[in-house]
């Protein structure tokens, strides 16, 4: 990250980080204040309305209780019932507009047999009906109930009224009262202190567990006994209200589907639900405004923090920036740039501490190149004398060692002809040693040979393809390979590379034979794998076999030259595969497989062309 972004970056984390969380504090506790003042006003007002249903509802009871006990009444059904005919019907009608005019909230009174039919009423035209159908006739047989709600015909909410009337003393009819329930709707449309979203409603349980509103709902149906809340949805606050429970929610869905703040409550006889609700849009509306007034104060900071943070970090990083290109120019090779800073602070201290560096660097360069170039010609002529002298030393020591050789040869011919068993013995263990060392020798002669040649650049390198070098291996080893029993595999397709067919023949002979002259397995078996092309160009190879593996303490060294390790011989057959494996560009590693036995990784790349070498 650049140092003007840091800059940046920080100013803004230091203003702004202690102003969100303030913020933050501020918010949080802003809003559940409004939260806690708004449930308590709506549980208050929720507490108010339910006295004033109750207070309603009970007051009807009671002139209905005191009705249906009045005498007269009770002895004009008695008169009836026992034939007392029109005239006592009559009187029954007569008492029951009594009871009207002496209640005025009563719109209608009826009389009802025991079998549910009208026997008198202030409506003349309900008489003679059969009402033993009706929820209210039925609990107004037994009991004073306050049950039904219903619509007149102009579409106003009604509720009905029912007491059991005695004659004899047992029960021998009903009274049946009718009256207006536009308290309860006056009560429901009276959106006093709730704001622009709140609302009373009152709803009665449907026989699906549902609730089914009685008044009008503000934004919803405006008409009573239309609106309605299936009992699945038992979070709406009127389900909960219904449920029995008097208490407050505060992120709940009314029957809009919107989230809402509510109190409940709930009314026992009738068993009704009240709810006082308001939007939490409307509860909250102040602190949104809060926040939006301080997402426009942070903006503002951000703006005079980036503004003032931006010219700060230019006054410091732009000489910064200028040391940086020539301190990447410098480190490029270009040591006659300077800084040219004139500062009298500490940026101009470090811009003529570098200039200074750099003077000394030139000198000390000019200085180095000389020693390298001297030195360079020293490697060379040292390198030359080094693979001259492994030359004249494998050469020279050939000679020697061939008189030696036939020296034993003609040695082994003699002991056969000496007579004396004893001597014969002695001297043909003097000539196996002798020839024994003999091979040795020469075997040290031709890994010195193959090492010095594996690290110099081919005179000629072609499209060598590996599958017939592996082959070619194959049938000139096949005596030895099959004087161990040994199988050797190809597994892919090992494919071509621009090489020197003398260095590929090297590599994989020394690898396989490594792999079959080190391998103590009852069948030793060797596998030479091409795993295609390897991440970031040229192929990837491996020989794998099932020998005992490579000891743990072997690894850090076995590609050093004359490492012979447990078992080797002269040491620089590895030694060898390494260097041809690096002059073409790749890598070597060795690792012991899961099982048994060792495995030899490595990536070959073409000789570049132009480089000592023609490519033919």
């Amino acid at each position: 990250m650049k140092i003007k972004t840091r800059i940046l970056v920080s100013f803004l984390v230091l203003a702004l980080v202690p102003l969100i969380v303030a913020s933050g504090v501020l918010l949080v506790l802003g809003r559940n204040s409004l939260r806690d003042q708004a449930l308590r006003h709506l549980q208050s007002t929720a507490e108010i309305q339910k006295k004033r249903v109750e207070e309603f509802l009970s007051d009807n009871l009671e002139h209905i209780k005191l009705d249906a006990g009045n005498k007269i009444i009770e002895q004009g059904l008695a008169s009836y019932l026992s034939g007392g005919g029109t005239a006592s019907q009559t009187a029954l009608t007569s008492s029951v507009q009594d009871m009207q005019a002496h209640t005025p909230s009563f719109d209608k009174v009826s009389v009802l047999g025991a079998d549910g039919r009208v026997i008198a009423s202030t409506d003349p035209s309900a008489t003679g009906k059969d009402l033993s159908g009706t929820t209210y006739f039925q609990a107004g047989r037994d009991a004073t109930d306050q049950h039904a709600f219903a619509l007149d015909k102009n579409g106003n909410l009604i509720e009905y009224l029912a007491a059991p009337i005695q004659a004899g003393g047992r029960n021998q009819g009903v009274l049946v009262v009718e009256l207006g329930a536009t308290e309860l709707t006056d009560l429901m449309t009276d959106y006093t202190g709730l704001g622009k979203t709140g609302e009373t409603v009152l709803a009665e349980k449907t026989p699906d567990g549902g609730a089914l509103f009685l008044g009008p709902t503000r934004f919803g149906e405006k008409k009573s006994l239309t609106t309605s809340v299936p009992g699945s949805k038992s979070g709406v606050p009127i389900n909960v209200a219904l449920s029995g429970k008097a208490e407050t929610l505060t992120n709940s869905l009314d029957y809009r589907g919107k989230p809402v703040l509510a109190a409940t409550q709930f009314i026992d006889d009738p068993r009704l639900g009240l709810v006082v609700k308001m939007d939490r849009s409307e509860a909250f509306a102040p602190i949104n405004q809060l926040l939006a007034i301080i997402g426009i104060v942070v903006g503002v900071v951000v703006v005079l923090v980036v503004v003032a943070s931006l010219l700060l970090a230019d006054s410091i990083t732009r000489p910064i920036v200028a040391l940086t290109g020539v301190a990447e120019d410098v480190s490029g090779g270009d040591l006659t740039r300077r800084s040219g800073i004139e500062r009298h602070d500490e940026i101009g201290t470090l811009a003529s501490a570098f200039d200074r560096m750099t003077d000394d660097l030139l000198s000390e360069r000019e200085g180095l190149e000389r020693k390298v170039a001297e030195r360079t010609a020293e490697l060379a002529r040292s390198n030359l004398e080094l693979d001259g002298y492994a030359h004249t030393v494998s050469h020279d020591l050939r000679g020697p060692l061939a008189s030696i050789e036939l020296a034993g040869a003609m040695l082994a011919d003699m002991v056969d002809l000496e007579k004396d068993t004893l001597e014969r013995e002695d001297m043909a263990e003097i000539v196996r040693q002798l020839r024994a060392s003999t091979h040795r020798s020469f075997s040290l002669v031709d890994d010195l040979l193959a090492l010095a040649e594996a690290g110099q650049s081919p005179a000629e390198v072609e499209a060598v393809d590996l599958g017939e070098v592996v082959g070619q291996i194959l049938t000139e080893r096949s005596s030895t390979f099959e004087a161990r029993g040994a199988d050797v595999k190809v597994v892919g397709e090992l494919g071509t590379v621009v090489a020197s067919p003398t260095h590929v023949y090297q590599l994989f002979a020394n690898l396989i034979i490594n792999a079959i002259k080190h391998n103590d397995s009852a069948e030793p078996m060797v596998e030479v794998r091409g795993l295609g092309e390897a991440e970031g160009g040229g192929r990837r190879y491996q020989v794998w076999d099932n020998g005992p593996g490579i000891p743990e303490e072997d690894f850090a060294r076995i590609f050093e030259p004359f490492f012979k390790g447990k078992g080797g011989e002269t040491g620089v057959g590895l030694a060898t595969v390494q260097k041809i494996v690096e002059l073409y560009g790749g890598t070597i590693a060795a690792c012991n497989n899961e099982d048994r036995g060792a495995c030899f990784e490595f990536v070959l790349h073409d000789y570049p062309s132009g480089e000592g070498a023609a490519a033919s």
